[in-house]
């Protein structure tokens, strides 16, 4: 097991007193930065995430310094000896903490090395498929969340699929793994708005910065299925950056509005 970052403190493997299964099983919020360099990006905006759905689902406060945040997200990486290039760690928010401190936590893991540098759009296109399963605080990067996406897209894979979208009881398209789902219909882009379950996210914003630079316009409406087979193109995002899909049951997609969005995340600055 790498080292962890436990609020503040940087815990060998050993030293490590908490076991694996409870630092997943237990309530929390999360996010996932991009790191570049050892330092993560955009990771203000990445604050303000988590302070917003700690105080929203836990109706608790947490001490977050950007400073200390990269500073400690240095510290992991190095002490893992991870690359330079990009990586992905987690920050994770516990209300209670692991300790049994009473208060608010956060924890820094190292979880991924990625494989290109900076944002990029993936190289491989994916099918796409619906999944109902309603969850608990629908809207926020939880525990919760990451469990459904997990469950959903073990289950869309027996069918051929690879990508999964969370579909709620009203049957609005939610999330992929806690991002958005973009369609494209001609020159306009449309995603589910965050008051009908979307998720905030990093890329969420800046796949909206990368429009307005293109040009193109966006619009918020809740996102039916029947949609997925009319549009004409779809696409997501990860820590990694932009997905592409390739279709949805036998209808297929083309690879333009992506290409042009994922080529501008790297020029977009989020505080400005």
């Amino acid at each position: 097991m790498d080292p962890l970052y436990y609020n503040g403190e940087l815990i060998r493997a050993e030293e490590w007193d908490v076991g694996p299964n409870r630092l997943y099983s237990e309530n929390y919020v999360y996010q996932h930065l991009h790191t570049f360099a050892h330092k993560p990006l955009h990771i203000a905006t990445h604050i303000e995430i988590l302070k917003e759905a700690t105080r929203t689902v836990f109706g608790e406060e947490i001490r977050l310094d950007i400073r200390e945040l990269n500073a400690a997200v240095e510290t992991l990486l190095k002490a893992g000896r991870y690359p330079l290039e990009s990586n992905q760690v987690t920050v994770y928010v516990y209300p209670q903490g692991l300790r049994d401190e009473g208060e608010a936590v956060w924890m820094l893991e190292a979880t991924a090395q990625l494989f290109y540098p900076r944002y990029q759009l993936r190289n491989t296109r994916p099918l796409l498929e619906t999944f109902p399963f309603p969850h608990a605080w629908s809207g926020f990067p939880t525990a919760a969340s990451r469990a459904a996406s997990a469950c959903a897209r073990d289950a869309v894979r027996r069918s051929g699929a690879e990508i999964a979208v969370l579909e709620r009881p009203d049957g609005t398209l939610t999330h992929i793994d806690d991002e958005a789902l973009f369609l494209v219909f001609g020159k306009e882009v449309a995603t589910t708005p965050l008051t009908s379950g979307a998720t905030d996210s990093v890329l969420r914003r800046l796949i909206f910065a990368a429009c307005e630079l293109e040009e193109i316009s966006c619009m918020e409406i809740p996102i039916k299925k029947e949609m997925l087979l009319q549009c004409d193109e779809a696409f997501t995002a990860s820590t990694q950056g932009i997905i592409s899909l390739m279709g949805y049951k036998t209808h297929r997609y083309f690879n333009l509005v992506a290409r042009k969005v994922a080529a501008r995340l790297n020029d977009i600055d989020l505080r400005i």
